[in-house]
């Protein structure tokens, strides 16, 4: 992996051993999402840097003086390895130094925590390490960011801080303009009260045939999530390297990964899941084409018995799902988490003749009607003609 840019002093370095790189790795990544790339020494994250003889005393460098604070991953592991033994020397010489200090806050940047069973010979501050092993990872993030903010007051967000900076859904829906001829009045309006911190809702699902409209409400979805500036993932089976369960979670991580970084390290379905219930961010999944899904077992298993589960345990999150056959709700336990909406021909004169308009206003509703009446109303169609007629039509002399 491309290495990082190098510091001149970290905000924070996490020194471990080995056997705990996992779950520290996700830690550190969670770190990382508030304070930046480049902020956090994890040693994986520089191998470059540190190949070559003196990787000791780089290590030695940045753990006593190369960071602003400095967590101590304790385990039994931890006291036994010759190189996690070595960072500690300059750990302990740093902690010795700001007893010294007139300034309180040079003996807050050393934190202890715990990844693993047994003591470590030397180190006596190991009975009041924090146990992050059973800590939801933001939790654990942000234990970790608040003790930096107390040696580093001047790195504290104005707000709240922590993990849960970021962008919220927004209490009503924000005036956007979608560029759909029609689905104004229970489509479009389904859009929006989903994606509102107050949504009955958490899952929507559009079925209908080919042509009417659904990939074109989720694109319009996805365009106003970026509006909100939510995090998303488009998936499009249409895509047949998405027609199983492995690529739809790399799709996933690779969107979503900056946002949930415990799942991002591991890359699982139930690394996922935790991810999901813990994390306090929005966030969109939109899943089109699904009847490709429908026709693959296990893919459509996974998904209808456990993806779309989580909208039940997941409050930020939701799920937009079209296709031409979509999952049944009716026997889903997420069922009450969940709206169908069948789409329809788009009939309606007046609906396609403000669409034309905003395009050219020169188009006459005679040539409308033949159209919308000539493709007995199927959207894609009649978007298609009209789009390319409207353009190319100009006003007789």
């Amino acid at each position: 992996m491309p290495m990082r840019p190098l510091a001149d002093k970290f905000h924070v370095a996490f020194s471990f051993a080995g056997e705990q790189r996992d779950l520290v790795r996700t830690i550190a990544l969670a770190v990382e999402a508030v304070l930046g790339e480049g902020t956090v020494f994890f040693d994986e994250w520089y191998e470059p840097y540190l190949a070559g003889a003196d990787a000791d005393l780089k290590l030695q460098k940045i753990y006593g003086e190369g960071c602003a604070l400095a967590v101590v991953c304790v385990s039994e592991r931890y006291g036994g390895k010759a190189w996690t033994q070595a960072e500690h020397e300059a750990i302990r010489a740093r902690l010795m130094k700001a007893r010294a200090s007139p300034d309180p806050r040079e003996r807050e940047a050393v934190l202890p925590i715990r990844v693993g069973e047994g003591e470590v010979a030397g180190i006596l501050f190991t009975a009041i390490a924090p146990d992050v092993r059973t800590r939801p990872v933001p939790q654990a993030a942000e234990l970790i960011l608040e003790r930096l903010y107390l040696v580093r007051p001047d790195l504290k967000p104005p707000a709240a801080g922590g993990v849960s900076a970021g962008p919220t859904w927004p209490k009503e829906p924000v005036p956007f303009s979608h560029g759909l001829a029609d689905r104004t009045k229970r489509e479009w309006p389904s859009v929006l009260l989903l994606l509102t911190a107050s949504a009955a809702r958490r899952i929507l699902i559009f079925r209908g045939p080919s042509g009417y409209s659904k990939s074109a409400l989720l694109q319009a979805a996805e365009r106003y999530a970026r509006l909100l500036r939510v995090p998303k993932s488009y998936v499009d089976f249409k895509d047949s390297a998405l027609l199983n369960e492995a690529n739809v979670l790399a799709k996933l991580a690779a969107d979503l990964g900056h946002q949930l970084p415990a799942f991002a390290a591991v890359n699982t379905r139930f690394g996922l899941s935790r991810a999901l219930r813990a994390t306090r961010q929005p966030l969109l999944i939109l899943l089109d084409t699904y009847e490709r899904a429908a026709e693959t077992k296990e893919l459509r298993e996974w998904i209808e018995t456990q993806l779309l589960a989580e909208a039940e345990e997941c409050d930020q999150l939701r799920l937009l799902v079209a296709g031409q056959k979509v999952p049944d709700t009716s026997q889903a336990r997420w069922q009450g988490c969940a709206e169908t909406v069948e789409l329809d021909r788009i009939l309606d004169l007046r609906a396609w003749k403000d669409w034309v308009h905003a395009i050219n206003p020169n188009v006459d509703e005679k040539h409308i009607e033949s159209i919308v009446v000539g493709t007995e109303g199927v959207p894609a169609t009649i978007s298609t003609i009209l789009g390319t007629f409207a353009k190319s039509h100009t006003n007789p002399a």
